[in-house]
Protein backbone atom coordinates (compact mmCIF):
# COMPACT_ATOMS: atom_id res chain seq x y z
CA UNK A 1 0.00 0.00 0.00
CA UNK A 2 1.48 3.29 -1.08
CA UNK A 3 0.25 5.24 1.98
CA UNK A 4 0.63 2.84 4.88
CA UNK A 5 -0.80 5.36 7.36
CA UNK A 6 -4.20 4.92 5.70
CA UNK A 7 -4.12 1.15 6.08
CA UNK A 8 -6.56 -0.76 8.26
CA UNK A 9 -4.65 -3.61 9.87
CA UNK A 10 -6.98 -4.69 12.64
CA UNK A 11 -8.87 -7.88 11.78
CA UNK A 12 -11.78 -6.83 13.98
CA UNK A 13 -12.06 -3.46 12.20
CA UNK A 14 -12.06 -5.25 8.85
CA UNK A 15 -14.81 -7.57 10.06
CA UNK A 16 -16.79 -4.53 11.26
CA UNK A 17 -16.65 -3.16 7.73
CA UNK A 18 -17.76 -6.50 6.28
CA UNK A 19 -20.67 -6.61 8.72
CA UNK A 20 -21.82 -3.04 8.00
CA UNK A 21 -21.72 -3.08 4.19
CA UNK A 22 -24.39 -4.79 2.11
CA UNK A 23 -22.92 -4.83 -1.41
CA UNK A 24 -19.68 -6.42 -2.50
CA UNK A 25 -18.10 -6.40 -5.91
CA UNK A 26 -17.00 -9.89 -6.79
CA UNK A 27 -14.12 -10.16 -9.25
CA UNK A 28 -13.89 -13.29 -11.37
CA UNK A 29 -12.00 -14.46 -14.43
CA UNK A 30 -14.42 -15.37 -17.21
CA UNK A 31 -12.99 -16.83 -20.42
CA UNK A 32 -9.68 -15.07 -19.84
CA UNK A 33 -11.33 -11.69 -19.18
CA UNK A 34 -11.92 -9.87 -15.88
CA UNK A 35 -15.54 -9.88 -14.77
CA UNK A 36 -16.80 -7.83 -11.81
CA UNK A 37 -20.34 -8.02 -10.52
CA UNK A 38 -21.98 -6.12 -7.62
CA UNK A 39 -23.88 -8.43 -5.26
CA UNK A 40 -25.65 -8.37 -1.91
CA UNK A 41 -23.89 -10.67 0.51
CA UNK A 42 -23.89 -12.01 4.02
CA UNK A 43 -20.82 -12.46 6.21
CA UNK A 44 -20.22 -15.14 8.82
CA UNK A 45 -17.12 -16.80 10.29
CA UNK A 46 -14.61 -15.71 7.65
CA UNK A 47 -16.84 -16.35 4.65
CA UNK A 48 -19.06 -14.30 2.36
CA UNK A 49 -22.35 -15.88 1.26
CA UNK A 50 -24.03 -14.89 -2.00
CA UNK A 51 -27.23 -16.20 -3.57
CA UNK A 52 -27.61 -16.69 -7.29
CA UNK A 53 -29.70 -18.25 -10.00
CA UNK A 54 -28.98 -21.90 -10.82
CA UNK A 55 -27.12 -20.89 -13.99
CA UNK A 56 -25.20 -17.94 -15.32
CA UNK A 57 -21.89 -16.27 -15.97
CA UNK A 58 -20.76 -16.17 -12.30
CA UNK A 59 -21.18 -19.91 -11.94
CA UNK A 60 -19.39 -20.62 -15.23
CA UNK A 61 -16.48 -18.46 -14.10
CA UNK A 62 -16.26 -20.10 -10.66
CA UNK A 63 -16.39 -23.59 -12.16
CA UNK A 64 -13.45 -22.66 -14.38
CA UNK A 65 -11.44 -20.83 -11.68
CA UNK A 66 -12.50 -20.72 -8.03
CA UNK A 67 -10.04 -17.93 -7.10
CA UNK A 68 -11.91 -14.64 -6.59
CA UNK A 69 -11.37 -11.10 -5.42
CA UNK A 70 -13.94 -8.94 -3.64
CA UNK A 71 -14.29 -5.30 -2.63
CA UNK A 72 -16.58 -3.48 -0.19
CA UNK A 73 -16.67 0.15 0.90
CA UNK A 74 -18.39 2.52 3.27
CA UNK A 75 -18.65 6.11 2.10
CA UNK A 76 -19.38 8.31 5.08
CA UNK A 77 -19.28 11.75 3.50
CA UNK A 78 -18.45 13.59 0.30
CA UNK A 79 -17.52 17.21 0.90
CA UNK A 80 -16.63 20.22 -1.24
CA UNK A 81 -13.36 21.73 0.07
CA UNK A 82 -12.90 24.63 -2.34
CA UNK A 83 -13.92 26.21 -5.62
CA UNK A 84 -11.68 24.17 -7.93
CA UNK A 85 -12.88 21.26 -10.03
CA UNK A 86 -10.84 18.82 -7.95
CA UNK A 87 -11.56 20.35 -4.55
CA UNK A 88 -13.45 17.44 -3.03
CA UNK A 89 -12.75 15.19 -0.07
CA UNK A 90 -14.33 11.90 0.89
CA UNK A 91 -14.43 9.94 4.13
CA UNK A 92 -14.45 6.21 3.47
CA UNK A 93 -13.35 2.78 4.60
CA UNK A 94 -12.79 0.00 2.11
CA UNK A 95 -11.57 -3.58 1.89
CA UNK A 96 -10.17 -5.71 -0.85
CA UNK A 97 -9.99 -9.43 -0.23
CA UNK A 98 -9.08 -12.67 -1.91
CA UNK A 99 -10.50 -16.12 -1.47
CA UNK A 100 -11.89 -19.30 -2.94
CA UNK A 101 -15.46 -19.63 -4.10
CA UNK A 102 -17.50 -22.78 -3.64
CA UNK A 103 -20.87 -23.32 -5.28
CA UNK A 104 -23.29 -24.62 -2.65
CA UNK A 105 -25.83 -27.06 -4.03
CA UNK A 106 -27.24 -29.03 -1.10
CA UNK A 107 -30.53 -27.78 0.31
CA UNK A 108 -28.96 -27.48 3.77
CA UNK A 109 -26.04 -25.37 2.51
CA UNK A 110 -28.30 -23.14 0.37
CA UNK A 111 -30.67 -22.61 3.29
CA UNK A 112 -27.77 -21.70 5.59
CA UNK A 113 -26.42 -19.25 2.99
CA UNK A 114 -29.85 -17.65 2.54
CA UNK A 115 -30.27 -17.24 6.31
CA UNK A 116 -26.79 -15.69 6.67
CA UNK A 117 -27.51 -13.30 3.80
CA UNK A 118 -30.93 -12.29 5.10
CA UNK A 119 -29.64 -11.91 8.67
CA UNK A 120 -26.70 -9.80 7.48
CA UNK A 121 -28.88 -7.47 5.42
CA UNK A 122 -31.39 -7.08 8.25
CA UNK A 123 -28.67 -6.45 10.84
CA UNK A 124 -26.92 -3.89 8.62
CA UNK A 125 -30.21 -1.97 8.52
CA UNK A 126 -31.01 -2.36 12.22
CA UNK A 127 -33.98 -4.70 11.86
CA UNK A 128 -34.58 -8.30 12.82
CA UNK A 129 -36.10 -11.05 10.73
CA UNK A 130 -37.15 -14.63 11.29
CA UNK A 131 -36.44 -16.39 8.01
CA UNK A 132 -38.01 -19.62 9.21
CA UNK A 133 -37.77 -22.48 6.75
CA UNK A 134 -37.36 -20.61 3.46
CA UNK A 135 -37.95 -22.14 0.06
CA UNK A 136 -34.52 -22.25 -1.59
CA UNK A 137 -35.49 -24.59 -4.42
CA UNK A 138 -34.93 -22.00 -7.16
CA UNK A 139 -31.50 -20.77 -6.08
CA UNK A 140 -27.92 -21.77 -5.65
CA UNK A 141 -25.48 -20.09 -3.31
CA UNK A 142 -21.80 -19.26 -3.32
CA UNK A 143 -19.52 -19.27 -0.29
CA UNK A 144 -16.30 -17.28 -0.57
CA UNK A 145 -13.82 -18.39 2.06
CA UNK A 146 -11.66 -15.33 2.72
CA UNK A 147 -7.92 -16.03 2.48
CA UNK A 148 -6.67 -12.46 2.95
CA UNK A 149 -7.87 -8.86 3.12
CA UNK A 150 -6.39 -5.40 3.15
CA UNK A 151 -8.19 -2.29 4.30
CA UNK A 152 -7.84 1.41 3.71
CA UNK A 153 -9.52 4.52 5.05
CA UNK A 154 -9.46 8.21 4.34
CA UNK A 155 -7.28 10.51 6.40
CA UNK A 156 -10.34 12.14 7.96
CA UNK A 157 -12.12 8.86 8.76
CA UNK A 158 -12.75 8.49 12.46
CA UNK A 159 -11.95 5.10 14.01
Amino acid sequence: MRRAELGITSGSRMEDILRSCIVCRLGLCCNGQPYVVPLCYGYEDGSLYIHCAPEGRKLEAIRANDRVCFEVEEIAELERTGDGACDWDMRYRSLIGFGRATILTSREDRLHAAKVLLGHLASARGVTVDPGDMDVSGMLAIRVEVDSMTGRQSERQSS
